[in-house]
Parts: structure tokens; sequence; C-alpha cells
């Protein structure tokens, strides 16, 4: 009897034993795709619109497009000159531009200087990027905005802007070329009156920007300017096109110069040529301001563009 009892107590604990123990699922394949063990959990959106597609019916795509009336009315009385801004180069200067969305302005400094790099305030709100040895352009994100930029240059000359983003709303016309010069058109005025006392203060002053480069240097010849080389006013002939034609024309040992003064604004630059051994060459020109400065001192010079034309002969000694 007492063998029985213990038989059936052995019995007892070994089936709750194997209960307790929980059995081990095989593990799931890292392939397989999960599956819904009933309707309840799948949800019934997207039985809906499986069924649809199934069918070839797919939701129209909603995509955004720009709506016209944002174009800025400040342009339509503008002046050509309207969004260009020069300034003279000048020490521990800001110079102030305003730009505007969605559009691009360029910024110039003179020729001779290479840019190293650029410091932007709030590079999330505009971007900057350089375009060319001297030349940087800047664009808005936004507006209603400002910030700043300083600009490095080879010569370790630092270039500071506070730069201002306005909207197609304002009444503003945006700078879209902005021109640093370390020579304009007012320092001519004083080198054609020699008789003013100033004029011993210009005396030997490096202007930069009417040097050359040199050709076989990377580097800017220094030209000492001396407004009693300047000459010529009264010994020039001019025949051709009147719309070619300069107010002013003189030169000294090494360009020549052409003033167009308000004329400027309408005018389309010409090529400049020389005559060499009965050949037409291509003379190298640049523009400061509203001076049109040929690089020759030849007797005889022709402007062309297009079907257009002017002679120019200096008379003189």
């Amino acid at each position: 009897m007492k063998k029985l009892v213990f038989l059936v107590m052995a019995l007892l604990i070994a089936g709750t034993a194997s209960a307790q123990t929980a059995m081990k699922r095989p593990p799931k394949s890292k392939n397989s795709f999960p599956t819904f063990k009933s309707k309840a959990e799948t949800s019934s959106a997207m039985v809906k619109q499986a069924k649809k597609q199934e069918k070839g019916d797919f939701p129209e795509m909603v995509r955004s497009e720009f709506s016209g009336g944002q174009i800025q009315t400040a342009w339509n009385e503008s002046n050509l000159r309207d969004g260009a801004k020069t300034f003279r180069k000048c020490e521990n200067c800001v110079y102030k531009i305003r730009t505007r969305e969605f559009m691009t302005t360029t910024i110039i400094l003179p020729y001779y200087l290479n840019i190293k790099s650029v410091d932007l305030g709030d590079s999330s709100a505009f971007n900057v990027k350089i375009k060319d040895a001297n030349v940087i352009a800047i664009r808005p994100t936004a507006s209603g905005i400002d910030t700043n930029l300083n600009v490095y240059t080879n010569s370790k000359e630092v270039f500071s802007f506070y730069i201002r983003s306005e909207s197609y709303k304002s009444k503003n016309v945006p700078d879209l070329v902005v021109r640093i010069s370390s020579f304009l058109n007012n320092d001519f005025n004083e080198i054609l009156n020699p008789e003013d006392e100033e004029n011993d203060k210009i005396e030997n002053v490096d202007i930069k920007d009417l040097s050359a480069p040199d050709r076989e240097k990377d580097f800017v010849r220094n030209i000492k300017f001396d407004p009693s080389k300047l000459h010529g006013w009264d010994n020039y002939k001019l025949w051709g096109d009147r719309e070619l034609r300069p107010k002013v024309v003189f030169r000294d040992s090494q360009f020549t110069y052409l003033q167009y003064e308000e004329k400027f604004d309408k005018l389309e630059l010409p090529t400049a040529y020389v005559v060499i051994d009965k050949i037409d060459e291509l003379v190298n020109t640049r523009v400061v301001d509203t001076t049109f400065i040929i690089e020759s001192i030849e007797n005889l010079i022709s402007l062309k563009i297009g079907d257009k034309y002017l002679c120019i002969k200096y008379q003189g000694d």
C-alpha cells in the first residue's frame, strides 16, 4: 500500500514540473514577413486601400505650385542703373547691401585682389559662393532678415558688408551688382582741374584700378599716377557713329581715356582696335565708373560694335 502511495505522488510531481516548463518557439527567419494572426489585427483602412490599389485606383498626388502675383513693382519705373551700386574703397568701412529673396546679388572687388575665404554671419538664411578670384554671389533664402559678411583677400585686406534681405513687396530695388572700386569718376574731376591746389596731393598716388596687369608675372604692375601727364583734350579728331562718341577724350603715357558720363547708361560697350602692319589688332579695355579705358596710346584707335564704328585720331605732338 505504501508503495502505491509513493508511486502516485511521484507521478503527480513529474506532471507538475513538465507543465511549468515553457515550450521554445522555433527561431524566425530573417527574411520572413510579419503575418496577421486574425482579421482583428488588420486595419480596415489598409484592407480598403489594398482592394482599391489592386484595381489600379490610386489617390491623386498633391503637388506644390508657385502662384503668380509676386512680381516686384519697384522695377516698373526703375532706371538702367538701378540695381547696380558702386562703392569707393575705403579703410574701416562697412558696405551696406540690399538683397531680395529669389534674386542673386553679385559683389565684385577690385580686379587686382584674390578672395581667400569668406565668413557669413547666418549661413541658414543666406547662401554665399565664390564665383571668381574677385567675385562673390550671395542669395537670401527668406526676407526680413539681415546678417554680415566678411571677405578676406590675398593682400590681407578685409571687406566687411552688412546685408539685408527684402521681399518682392519691397518698394526698394535691390542691389544686384555691387562693385568696390578704388578709383571713381570724382577723381577724374580733380585731375581735370590742374590749377586746383589740391592736385598737389594727387601726385604719385598709386591708383591700382588704372594699372594694367603684367602679362608675364602674376602680380599687378604699379603705375605712379601723374596728373601732369594727362593731355590731348583738344587734340582728337573723331568720326563715325555718334552713339559711340564720348564726351571727353584724353590720354597719359600709358592709356587712352574716353568719358561718356550720362551717355554710359545706354551705351553698349564696343571693342577697341589699333592698326598694326595694316591689320586691326584687338586692344585690352576696362571700365571705371563711366570712363572707358583703352590700354593703348596709338594715334589711331577704332571702336566697333556690330555695324557701328568710331575712329579716334590723335593729332597732337
